[in-house]
């Protein structure tokens, strides 16, 4: 018996930072890994909405505002974006 699981294809199309900045892709709505890991073991899913999400993006570009300034305070060239 194969076990066969459907196929999942989704399109996007964007325009992504030229200067190399890091992109990270993540599913609305509930989900959970799919490399076989089991993830998250804690809950029985992940969850994404766009409530979570605006705030998912604030705290990140809270830490990269941190991270440029103690960049910049060392005498490094602060990261673009």
């Amino acid at each position: 018996m194969t076990n066969r699981r459907p196929t999942a294809l989704a399109s996007l199309a964007a325009a992504l930072p030229a200067d190399g900045a890091a992109v990270q892709l993540l599913p609305a709505g509930t989900f959970r890994a799919s490399d076989g890991s089991g993830r998250p073991t804690d809950a029985p899913h992940w969850k994404l909405d766009g409530a979570i999400a605006a705030r998912l993006i604030a705290r990140v570009a809270a830490i990269s505002d941190q991270i440029a300034r103690e960049t910049t305070s060392r005498g490094a060239s602060a990261p673009s974006g």
